[in-house]
Order: C-alpha cells, then sequence, then structure tokens
C-alpha cells in the first residue's frame, strides 16, 4: 500500500532494474492494495535480492510519502518448455472458467476462478515469447474478477460493521459473517482472508 505520492515521484527497481513508478494517489488510496509482479530474469538464486522504493524528488523536496504493509509471494516457475507451459495454461483457463460458470454454487468458486486465472497469468510472465491472446485473456479476467471479489469484500466488511455498530451490538451476527468470509476468501491471495482472521481474532477466534 502507498500514499502521499504523485505521479512518477517514486521509482521502484530490483537489483538496479527498473520496473516503473508506484501508482499515484487516488480516492480509496487508503484502502486499495497495489501489486507488482517482479520480473524472474531480474531475481537472483541463492543470493541476496534488493528491492528499492526511491522518491526521484527527495532531495532536494522533502515531500512526505509512505509505502506499508509489503508482503513478497514467492511463487515457483514452472520447469516446462514453452509447449508444456501453453498446455498447462489452457488447463488453468479451462478449469477457471468452469469455476465461474458456477460462482453461485460454491461460496468459494469466484476465488477458485480468480486464483486459477492469475496462475495462468503468472505462469506466462516468466515466458520470453507469450501467447499474447492466452496472456490477455487471463490477465484481463483475474483483473475483471478481482474486483468482483474487491466488493464482495467490501460489502461482508460492511455487514459486520452494520452489525457491531448497531443500537444493539449483535457480535454474533458478526462472528458468522466474519466466518462465511473465510468460506468465500479461503487463503491469504485475496487480503479478505487477512481481514477476516484478524477480526476473529477480536472474537476469541474461529466457533
Amino acid at each position: 500500500m502507498a500514499r502521499d505520492i504523485s505521479k512518477e515521484e517514486v521509482s521502484i527497481s530490483i537489483n538496479g532494474f527498473d520496473l516503473g513508478f508506484v501508482p499515484p494517489d487516488t480516492l480509496d488510496t487508503g484502502t486499495r492494495e497495489l501489486e507488482l509482479v517482479l520480473p524472474a530474469q531480474q531475481v537472483k538464486k541463492n543470493e541476496v535480492n534488493q528491492i528499492i522504493f526511491d522518491n526521484v524528488r527527495n532531495p532536494p523536496n522533502e515531500d512526505a510519502w509512505r509505502v506499508w504493509n509489503l508482503w513478497l509471494e514467492l511463487i515457483a516457475i514452472p520447469d516446462m518448455t514453452p509447449d508444456e507451459t501453453i498446455s498447462a495454461v489452457k488447463e488453468d483457463l479451462d478449469r477457471s472458467a468452469k469455476f465461474y460458470d458456477q460462482r453461485d454454487i460454491g461460496p468459494d468458486n469466484l476465488f477458485k476462478a480468480w486464483k486459477g486465472y492469475r496462475e495462468a497469468w503468472l505462469k506466462m510472465e516468466s515466458m520470453p515469447a507469450r501467447p499474447e491472446e492466452l496472456y490477455m485473456n487471463a490477465r484481463t479476467q483475474q483483473r475483471d474478477i478481482r474486483l468482483m471479489l474487491d466488493k464482495r469484500c467490501s460489502m461482508m466488511e460492511l455487514d459486520v460493521q452494520k452489525a457491531l455498530s448497531s443500537r444493539k451490538p449483535d457480535r454474533k451476527r458478526a462472528h458468522q459473517v466474519l466466518e462465511e468470509m473465510l468460506r468465500y476468501f479461503p487463503t491469504r491471495e485475496h487480503p479478505c482472508n487477512s481481514l477476516a482472521r484478524s477480526e476473529l481474532e477480536e472474537f476469541g477466534g474461529l466457533k
């Protein structure tokens, strides 16, 4: 997450390789989560890797800016040939499409669809010459479904807050919604999982 940052103010690099800039502030800066894929070819194996956030205007300026809640996810790159990778990606896409079609049947099917499209996209990120049509399909679908998941998370969190802020706080209802959030967001890939677990700790954990 990042805030108090304007356009092309804070650059990002890994091991001296330029990755561009931190996106500038938006209206939802306080809650938005930013994601950046580190190029596999720029990551050193069995060595120390250095990621640098550099405010290119300080000095001479002394503008305040902030980057926080950094989280690094390590994803193993499959040791496959390009043809094998494309075959695996197509399987991911087919499976994800089925989960998406069944999104109203199981609570975690939309999450599984997003995760599958995301895995397909990331597999192709490591390819020197990736199939553009498959890449754009996976990238677009994972982005669009992520927005749907974000909206669902926000609505469920709003239900929790309504239950707790009513004239007679309904802690039981709030606890039920938080447990339900974990069924919709079963693993940490989406921040709603961590949010629900954190709030459940205040209730003494799962029942």
